[in-house]
């Protein structure tokens, strides 16, 4: 076989195989939003902090938090202690 011959082949089974692999992809994609569990309505509220007050006690619950409100409540604590 020529050079050229080869490199054609090469590159022909190369693109055969990205397809196999891109409708591999695609069939795991299409099984996994099929048979997951769907997510709720309204799914903002579980990247905000939810505060719940009892009679005494105020509780705070947080499922997802952003780094920047962290970094607020640490520095108003601080302001707060230097006072």
């Amino acid at each position: 076989m020529s050079g050229i011959t080869i490199s054609l082949l090469t590159y022909a089974i190369t693109i055969v195989i990205s397809f196999f692999v891109a409708i591999l992809i695609k069939i795991i994609v299409v099984l996994l939003e099929k048979f997951s569990k769907e997510e709720p309505e309204d799914s903002f509220k579980s990247t905000t902090s939810n505060i719940t007050k009892t009679e005494s006690t105020t509780t705070t619950v947080v499922d997802k938090q952003d780094d920047s409100e962290l970094a607020i409540a640490i520095a108003l604590a601080k302001l707060k202690s230097n006072s």
